[in-house]
């Protein structure tokens, strides 16, 4: 698996014919890819699963999410709640500065563009819920 990450062409197993051996180098060499079989049902489906693993795993736990603080994280489910400076302010009993210096360092942590961001990954991470 991690060298066709990597980039190999393929992968023979040891017991494959001289011939097929053979074949699969000019296949390769001619830029194509060499998989036995009876084997690319499973590494598909391994590749798969790593890839919704890795994706889950991005989506709901950011690394730099766990550098916030306490406050920023409450600021960022606020955000989520698509409240604006004032109403997280009087939510978390802060001025509206301190508001605006969380979010800048919300977006710095997080490596955002802007607070568009903050509030879709707050919501994709599962930090704020919507019932129905």
């Amino acid at each position: 698996m991690e060298a066709l990450e990597e980039g190999a062409s393929g992968y023979l197993l040891k017991d494959m014919p001289t011939d097929a051996i053979v074949q699969a180098m000019m296949t390769v060499h001619q830029g194509g890819i060499v998989l036995p079989q009876d084997f690319t049902k499973p590494m598909l489906a391994a590749l798969r699963q790593r890839r919704v693993d890795h994706e889950k795993e991005t989506v709901d736990t950011p690394q730099q999410m766990k550098e916030l603080t306490e406050r920023e994280t409450e600021v960022l489910k606020e955000l989520g709640l698509g409240k604006n400076n004032k109403e997280i302010a009087d939510a978390l009993v802060i001025t509206e500065g301190t508001v605006k210096n969380h979010v800048s360092n919300i977006i710095q942590k997080l490596e955002l563009r802007d607070r568009t961001q903050a509030v879709v990954l707050a919501i994709r991470s599962g930090l704020v819920t919507f019932h129905t």
